[in-house]
């Protein structure tokens, strides 16, 4: 692999944001401590309180908690064709009718409130050490940012936290949840939730900080979700009914010795997980027994655990997000869906897919082969299209574009018909409520040192 798409696909880890509550870049082998490669990710991210706390231990678990370990048992394969598979054209349902520079950006990440009216927003970033041996040289990092709160058509912001680590909008739009790191370095974390109506922040219950698979996740009848001791926990915004949710045997970094990652134990480990917005499902990744650093084994189950279905042996990372209406699950493959291959680099080929929770079915959008990427893939808010980056490379010149695909019977995908394309990274930061506006952040091809160089640009869409 070229030095020139090393160095890009890390910038795209570092630059790249999303709409959506749990979309984020990773990079697999990395974060879980595989390599001495340092890993950092990019999303959403710590208030450095200092806050005392007393740990609640895990056998802490209350008698009504569910507590279910979960061995995944493969299914029969399932259909992977979606007739008929779309043709890449123009796509022209949505034209780029101008770009408008943000005025106060670049922003890296925007997380759009449920009720449509703000925004949450990052404008830099600073990097948070989880591991650092120095036996082994291996250094796993993440990043911390600052978080504020956006009013789109006045471009109002509010700065709400300095440092803030992952966090995720509750139902109503006026909390926001957050997971911050209480130490100067490590996983030890705090779960709290900052109310925009008295502007202050309230404490809840020790959590991991870890990577951005264990961000906070708050389900429609206002429980919050969050990962401690490698478990899955459930609590109510008021700190009460704390509980074991689905338990799942997660991965993880343990706080009494960093040096050796909990995934270790067992490869079936879960490594990421996205329950649906309706909270009825869970979409979760694992390794394979071989212990692959390429890719990862892709589940979905009932959000109790049961019913687990194997999507893909071959996911990409963590690109894997639900749409909105929790019908579809998004991902990405380093080949095809069924393929056996495993760690080997040639042919290098990625395909965009979808699984649909109604027919248990897999269905096939798109494939880039020479080395290409098909970078974070976002949902438009009424679950009808998705938005992704391609970036190919010719000559060891990198070429990006926007994409897009609509879902549906009859689904089109190509570049999107007036967004120009060029050797900037470009960072789809999301799609506004209305589908009239697409966010994105560039960041020139010479630029090496993050929170430089990068600018923000808001497409004005028009449909037709």
């Amino acid at each position: 692999m070229s030095k020139m798409l090393i160095r890009t696909l890390l910038l795209s880890v570092l630059v790249i944001g999303g709409a959506s509550l749990a979309r984020f870049a990773i990079t697999g082998p990395d974060l879980l401590g595989l390599s001495p490669t340092q890993s950092t990710l990019q999303r959403g991210l710590a208030d450095q309180s200092g806050a005392v706390f007393t740990e609640i231990p895990t056998e802490t678990i209350t008698p009504d908690a569910v507590y279910i370990i979960l061995t995944p048992e493969p299914t029969p394969t399932l259909a992977s064709t979606l007739a008929p598979t779309p043709t890449p054209a123009p796509y022209e349902g949505l034209v780029v009718a101008a770009e408008e520079p943000v005025p106060n950006g670049p922003y890296f990440n925007m997380l759009w409130s449920p009720d449509g009216t703000k925004a949450l927003v990052t404008k830099s970033y600073s990097e948070y050490t989880l591991v650092d041996n120095q036996e082994t040289g291996a250094k796993t990092a993440t990043n911390l940012t600052d978080l504020w709160l956006l009013d789109v058509p006045t471009n109002q912001e509010t700065l709400l936290l300095d440092k803030v680590g992952r966090y995720a909008w509750s139902p109503d739009s006026m909390q926001v949840a957050y997971v911050n790191p209480t130490e100067s370095q490590g996983v030890a974390g705090l779960l709290s939730i900052y109310d925009l109506k008295s502007g202050t922040s309230k404490e809840l219950v020790t959590a991991d900080f870890f990577g951005q698979d264990y961000a906070p996740q708050w389900l429609p009848d206002g429980r919050l979700i969050y990962v401690r001791d490698s478990l899955i926990w459930s609590i109510h915004s008021d700190g009460s009914n704390e509980q074991a949710l689905a338990s799942f045997k997660f991965a993880g970094i343990p706080r009494e010795d960093p040096r050796n990652p909990l995934h270790w134990e067992n490869p079936t480990n879960l490594i990421g997980f996205r329950f649906s917005p309706d909270g009825k499902q869970i979409a979760y990744k694992t390794h394979h027994e071989s212990m692959s650093i390429l890719a990862f084994q892709l589940w979905v189950s009932d959000a109790d655990g049961t019913n687990p279905q194997l999507i893909t042996g071959q996911a990409e990372g963590s690109y894997f997000e639900w749409s909105p209406n929790s019908e579809w699950l998004v991902f990405n493959t380093y080949r095809d869906v069924d393929d056996p291959t495993l760690d080997e680099h040639l042919p290098m080929t990625r395909g965009l897919w979808v699984f649909s929770t109604k027919s248990a079915n897999r269905f096939f959008l798109h494939r880039l082969d020479n080395w290409g990427v098909i970078l974070e893939p976002i949902w438009a808010f009424d679950s009808s299209k998705i938005a992704f980056v391609q970036l190919e490379y010719e000559q060891e010149q990198q070429q990006t574009a926007i994409w897009v695909t609509t879902i549906d019977s009859n689904p089109q995908i190509g570049p999107l018909v007036g967004a120009k394309g060029d050797d900037n990274l470009i960072g789809l930061v999301g799609w506004s409520p209305d589908l009239s506006s697409l966010f994105t952040t560039r960041t020139p091809q010479h630029i090496e040192l993050p929170n430089s160089g990068q600018f923000s640009q808001r497409l004005v869409l028009e449909q037709k």
